[in-house]
């Protein structure tokens, strides 16, 4: 992460510079929703970079997928049924039902 006592950092938005600013500062403008990640970010005034390339500004931390526990487990081995026009249908398991309403066989009138 860039040092936030020394280094400023100037911010080009829609072919406006502004700045300097800190590096905290950066943090509560995209914190506040003024900075965004396809914003331009520049430690000189003269190279530009997109700001969700500036290390520690829009990283988000990886975090694992929690594993199924218990009633978690048990959603995912349940079967469900719906219903297309006066038609039930079914059992069918929960990722074969998202993936039916991914590609559209279910609607949001089905139940």
């Amino acid at each position: 992460m860039p040092d936030s006592n020394d280094q400023k950092y100037f911010v080009r938005i829609h072919g406006k510079n502004m700045g300097p600013f800190s590096f905290d500062q950066l943090l509560s403008l995209k914190n506040r929703g003024r900075l965004h990640a396809d914003h331009e970010v520049s430690a000189d005034g003269r190279q530009w970079k997109p700001a969700s390339q500036m290390e520690g500004l829009f990283e988000q931390p990886r975090q694992e997928e929690p594993q199924p526990t218990g009633s978690a487990r048990a959603a995912q081995s349940t079967q469900w049924f719906y219903t297309i026009g006066d038609e039930q249908e079914g059992p069918v398991s929960f990722s074969k039902l998202k993936k039916m309403c991914r590609k559209g066989t279910i609607s949001e009138e089905d139940l």
